[in-house]
């Protein structure tokens, strides 16, 4: 369905007057579209944060946040600031209906409308020109030698703790080391039993309701997704073995962890990933110094240790299939 094709099936449905409190929606991920179009179906805030509110619908999930916060996957960019507590006042628990364009929180009083909204993609394949195995193995080579040591980086370059060693993180840094490294040799040795095995020790592995080990995970099935999208023949040849092993990776550690980070690790299975996650990979693809760096430091920047984890499953995991491919050549 196109944008226009969105707008075009919107549909008011109600007096809006009955309604204090209406939000326009700025943009929409394209995984959720059907949803918010289709037919009107009930859901729930599943949880609630300044800057984000989740919402469960059946097995699937959909998030809001406010105008300045990350594009996730399974989104909707709110043209509202951040709250006080939680965005726009939403509480756990609470129900809604979304459908027809719009989605409704009756306990709320609130009504989300979608009809000026832009439509993004996050599949990073699809927002990929042409990829060589040189402009990423240069784009790599870049990334690591700008990203300051594990031990050293934090909420931006040169600041703070590591991800592994931040103080949340610190009673696993010790598994996370290990399975990274089994993930690392797996994948340089083309060891799909390997990989497993390392996502298996990684899924669920941290606090919070994304835990580190599978933003983890979730970046290097962005690191698959770039090396699947290269035009060299290898790679072409490689293509369906390296998508599968990321559908792998995501299916095995989305059934062993929380559900709002299956649902992450579900659109990562899919190559569709989140605006900064996507941007980086761009700046890979095309070896582009600057855009390398300020996309890094976005990301970093994303959550308590999310965006860290991220970046570093992405850099180690995108390494390792390097040289499995620059090996000998």
């Amino acid at each position: 369905m196109t944008a226009t094709d969105f707008h075009a099936s919107f549909d008011p449905a109600g007096d809006t007057r009955s309604w204090p409190l209406t939000v326009a929606a700025t943009a929409i991920a394209r995984p959720v579209l059907d949803l918010l179009t289709g037919p009107q179906r009930a859901a729930r805030v599943h949880s609630a944060y300044s800057q984000a509110a989740n919402l469960e619908v059946g097995g699937q999930f959909v998030t809001l946040t406010a105008a300045t916060s990350s594009w996730v996957p399974n989104g909707l960019v709110l043209s509202c600031t951040r709250g006080e507590r939680t965005l726009l006042g939403l509480r756990p628990g609470q129900h809604a209906w979304i459908g027809k364009g719009e989605i409704r929180f009756p306990d709320a009083a609130l009504r989300i409308t979608g009809q000026s909204a832009d439509l993004w993609e996050p599949s990073l394949a699809r927002n990929l020109d042409l990829v060589s195995l040189a402009a990423l193995a240069a784009g790599f080579r870049y990334l690591a030698a700008v990203l300051p040591p594990e031990e050293e980086y934090g909420s931006g370059f040169g600041q703070g703790t590591s991800a592994i060693r931040n103080d949340l993180l610190a009673p696993f840094a010790e598994a996370i080391r290990g399975a990274l490294d089994i993930l690392v040799d797996g994948l340089a040795r083309r060891d799909r039993a390997a990989v497993l095995a390392a996502t298996r020790r990684l899924a669920g592995l941290g606090p919070g309701s994304t835990p580190a080990g599978d933003d983890i995970l979730v970046g290097a099935c962005a690191a698959l997704t770039l090396l699947a999208s290269a035009e060299e023949p290898r790679l072409r040849n490689d293509a369906v073995a390296l998508l599968e092993l990321r559908r792998r990776i995501s299916e095995t550690a989305a059934a062993q962890t929380t559900a709002l980070s299956a649902a992450w690790l579900t659109h990562a299975g899919r190559g569709e990933f989140s605006l900064p996650l996507l941007r980086l990979g761009q700046a890979l693809a095309s070896s582009d110094k600057p855009a390398i760096l300020a996309a890094a430091d976005t990301l970093v920047r994303l959550g308590a240790s999310s965006g860290r984890c991220t970046l570093r499953g992405l850099l180690t995991a995108g390494q390792a299939l390097i040289r499995r491919y620059t090996a000998g050549a």
